[in-house]
């Protein structure tokens, strides 16, 4: 459930931001190189190392997203046992065993969340740092150099200024939505994985078609066992007609069968 909910916020707002941002950060390139190439070209330096980073941060934190899943399905799962089941947990004073076994998977959760965002962070933060010195160390330091050779006029430096910020906007906004896209295709891998499962109903093998039924059993020198080679019942043989109630039990009276033959409706 909260895998499909990642996918779910991905395309619902994710989606949205990504294309618009995308659309706003390539008309911007186009008007930015058509008043400076060179100013254009020296931003991208920052920015490519920002793209490296970024893939990098993606390739660990996808796997970790995808161990997130597992553990809060396990957590989650131990915890709905361990209420449904608590008279018998009390029953058996079983309460310090099952507040452990919960204390270690909500340490593991933490340990997840807590590198997912160290991870995220040090993308934030180096986006921060490589996108600022794009804005502040080249565009401002080269740019006023070609302002004082007379290559670039006072307006253009300034709609350069305002161009360079609606490129860059897009892009640590895209940034923010690497992480969503992340998590949202580490559980599309997980949903993937439960709708590849084959079922009960699709194994051919597992499926007896009846021709005729009657009301009436017979059982033929039946034996079981719950172990091999302990056997409980013994070449047991007996006629069942149709509407009988028959009880097997056993010899301390302790193990019971109630078996009630109905006639079939058809």
């Amino acid at each position: 459930m909260s895998d499909v909910e990642g996918v779910r916020n991905l395309i619902g707002t994710g989606l949205v931001q990504l294309v618009g941002g995308t659309i706003t950060a390539v008309v911007s390139l186009i008007l930015l190189l058509r008043i400076s190439p060179t100013m254009t070209l020296l931003t991208f330096i920052p920015l490519i190392l920002f793209a490296v980073i970024a893939l990098k941060a993606f390739k660990i934190i996808r796997p970790v997203f995808r161990d997130r899943g597992k553990i809060n399905a396990e957590v989650k799962g131990r915890l709905t046992e361990t209420l449904g089941g608590i008279r018998v947990i009390k029953g058996f004073n079983a309460e310090a065993q099952e507040a452990k076994v919960f204390e270690d998977g909500v340490e593991r959760l933490y340990q997840n969340v807590k590198k997912s965002l160290t991870a995220t962070a040090v993308m934030t933060s180096s986006s921060t740092f490589l996108l600022g010195l794009a804005t502040t160390g080249i565009m401002m330091g080269y740019g006023g150099y070609k302002m004082m050779q007379g290559e670039l006029s006072t307006g253009e430096y300034f709609e350069f200024t305002f161009l360079l910020a609606l490129m860059v906007a897009p892009i640590v906004q895209m940034s923010n939505i690497g992480s969503q896209l992340t998590e949202a295709l580490a559980g599309l891998d997980r949903t993937e994985e439960l709708m590849n499962q084959i079922t009960e109903a699709d194994d051919k093998k597992r499926t007896i078609e009846l021709t005729e039924i009657k009301g009436d059993m017979r059982f033929e020198d039946v034996s079981f066992a719950y172990e091999e080679d302990k056997d409980v019942l013994h070449n047991i043989s007996f006629e069942a007609n149709a509407g009988d109630v028959i009880a097997l039990v056993g010899s301390s009276g302790s193990e019971s069968l109630l078996l009630q033959v109905r006639q079939p409706v058809f």
